[in-house]
């Protein structure tokens, strides 16, 4: 059985700080796998947006192996 965490999430906008710590705390607390947001409002994703929505470098490259895994197994 796989612990693979998906969250999918309608942010209705990213441009507020607040809002991006949040998706940030998510992710990193429950482990999430594959993020995939919507309406994020943003017009450019810079490295400060990145860094204020996702979590830290560590944690990100065993979301990407995760996900380079699963998607090699054929889902």
């Amino acid at each position: 059985m796989s612990n693979n965490n998906i969250l999918i999430w309608n942010a209705r906008g990213l441009n507020n700080r607040e809002r991006r710590s949040v998706v940030r705390n998510l992710v990193a607390q429950e482990r999430i796998s594959v993020v995939c947001l919507h309406e994020t409002k943003v017009a450019s994703v810079s490295g400060t947006f990145q860094s204020e929505s996702l979590p830290p470098a560590a944690l990100l490259r065993r979301i990407i192996d995760k996900a380079n895994a699963w998607m090699g197994a054929g889902f």
